[in-house]
């Protein structure tokens, strides 16, 4: 069995107050071990995009705890908490946020420039990751001339760039169609089996869920049963 490298503990989010509260994630658990392709589906305002801002540092729980490699994130301060997201955790988003006037190398190494370290140290790893997402030949190509689907595959290079331990996947394929999805995901899967690298992937396409290893469904906030506890060979 796989050590757990994140563990979530009775974790709830309110957003709003009094009459206008809304809970947004309602006693959460969840345990997400190293090299779990984990797939998230639910309804809209089921509470999928919320649970993925509270893993990845973004937004902080009303209540409850978010443990990453025995770090309890929830109690770091703010301040503190850009490191986690930095060195810890990848980002892929639906809208890809590539920035325009950049080229496809350049905006791989987007998460690098804040680094005290010379930039040049990681584009060797850069091009090596583009060539891995079938990118090699493109570094000097701005977004504007890339599909959507390399586009997407430019942010899984960024978002594995500095090497983190966690990938989190907010509606990847959203705007790609079928069959770039698909790649998509085929990637991304390829990428957690030969690298190990641990997902959690949000979305509303059911087709995902094959590649997954474990599916959780949410609804009103809450993990639904007996999908949670599937675990796939």
């Amino acid at each position: 069995m796989k050590d757990i490298l994140v563990e979530v503990k009775n974790l709830t989010k309110i957003y709003g107050k009094g009459e206008l509260a809304v809970k947004a994630l309602d006693n959460i658990n969840l345990k997400i071990r190293r090299g779990d392709f984990i797939v998230v589906m639910g309804p809209s305002g089921s509470g999928k995009t919320t649970l993925l801002n509270m893993i990845g540092a973004l937004d902080k729980p009303s209540s409850g705890e978010v443990i990453i490699e025995n770090i309890n994130i929830s109690k770091i301060k703010e301040s503190e908490l850009y490191k986690i997201r930095r060195e810890k955790i990848g980002f892929i988003f639906q809208n890809y946020y590539l920035i325009p006037t950049l080229n496809v190398l350049q905006n791989v190494l987007v998460p690098v420039f804040p680094l005290k370290k010379k930039e040049s140290n990681f584009k060797k790893r850069a091009k090596k990751l583009l060539s891995e997402v079938g990118l090699e030949g493109k570094e000097q190509r701005k977004p504007f001339q890339l599909s959507g689907g390399e586009q997407q595959r430019v942010a899984i290079a960024r978002a594995l760039i500095l090497d983190p331990v966690l990938i989190l996947a907010d509606e990847p394929t959203g705007n790609l169609d079928t069959k770039m999805g698909m790649e998509i995901i085929q990637l991304m899967r390829k990428l957690n089996q030969e690298k190990e690298k641990t997902f959690l992937i949000v979305t509303h396409d059911q087709r995902i869920a094959k590649f997954s290893n474990k599916v959780i469904q949410l609804e009103d906030g809450k993990i639904k049963t007996p999908l949670s506890t599937s675990y796939k060979t």
